[in-house]
């Protein structure tokens, strides 16, 4: 859990206040800024789910599937999904007598 503190929205009273009002919106603001900045986190237990196999077109930082084993997307380094190699070289003659 990010170690923050976080701001009381407080009371209003039986009349409008805008400066209560004012009061109010600024701490609902600091609240969403916080809850939306990236931190530390730690836990305990952690579900991902319906991950992309691959990092194509994903942003730097994210975790995706190469297979079975999860990576951390990085802009110089590729791992598309699916990339299968196939060669030859030469032939090879079998005769069965």
């Amino acid at each position: 859990m990010r170690q923050y503190t976080f701001p009381l929205f407080g009371t209003s009273g039986l009349e409008y206040s805008r400066d209560v009002a004012s009061q109010q919106a600024n701490s609902f603001n600091i609240l969403v800024q916080r809850l939306l900045s990236a931190g530390p986190w730690r836990a305990t237990t952690l579900t991902l789910t319906a991950m992309q196999q691959g990092d194509n077109s994903l942003e730097a930082g994210t975790l995706f599937l190469d297979g079975n084993v999860v990576k951390i997307s990085q802009l110089n380094i590729s791992h598309p999904a699916g990339i299968g190699v196939t060669s030859s070289v030469g032939s090879v003659t079998v005769t069965i007598s």
